[in-house]
């Protein structure tokens, strides 16, 4: 879950990964507001939420004053998905969040399936969830950063531009089909 125990057991496993912030899942748009000022989202992100959510897409937002600075990048900023996996939809039932992130050491290659995955960080977790699909090659999530919401003025009026830190499952030409 997303305790300070549990963020300090995932760092041991994890080991030497410095500041950089985790991930953190959810199971649907109503528990934003447990990291995420939902006033200040604009139409075109609720847009982009309700139209890739859930699925393979991790949004970077401004985090809530409340978030606990564990939860939170040293620029205030927190990483959230929704996403699309029966399983784990119906475990995140019963959390406000859960941490994610790949099942390797720091600085170590990702496994691309469990047979991969190092012995001893199979010890130190309580459950692995696979896809259905893990075999297949499949696009890593996009991620899309709402943190910085750049605005600048064309004519006389704000435009605001959305800023595509990585491209996968979703492409640009979706993404920004979606932010209008």
């Amino acid at each position: 879950d997303v305790s300070e125990k549990s963020f300090k057991t995932l760092h041991e496993i994890k080991s030497d990964r410095g500041s950089k912030p985790y991930l953190i899942l959810i199971d649907t748009v109503r528990k934003l507001d447990h990291f995420v000022d939902t006033k200040l989202l604009t139409k075109k992100m609720l847009n982009v939420i309700k139209n890739c959510w859930p699925g393979p897409l991790t949004i970077i937002f401004n985090a809530k004053k409340t978030v606990p600075e564990f939860l939170q990048s040293e620029t205030n900023t927190i990483a959230l998905r929704c996403p699309k996996h029966d399983g784990l939809q119906n475990i995140l039932q019963h959390f406000d969040g859960l941490f994610s992130t790949s099942a390797n050491k720091s600085g170590q290659k990702p496994p691309s399936n469990v047979s991969e995955v190092e012995k001893d960080v199979l010890d130190s977790v309580a459950c692995v969830i696979t896809d259905k699909l893990e075999q297949q090659e499949s696009l890593p999530s996009s991620i899309i950063d709402f943190s910085s919401v750049d605005s600048s003025s064309h004519g006389g009026h704000q435009e605001e531009k959305i800023k595509i830190a990585r491209e996968g499952a979703f492409s640009r030409e979706e993404l920004e089909k979606y932010y209008e």
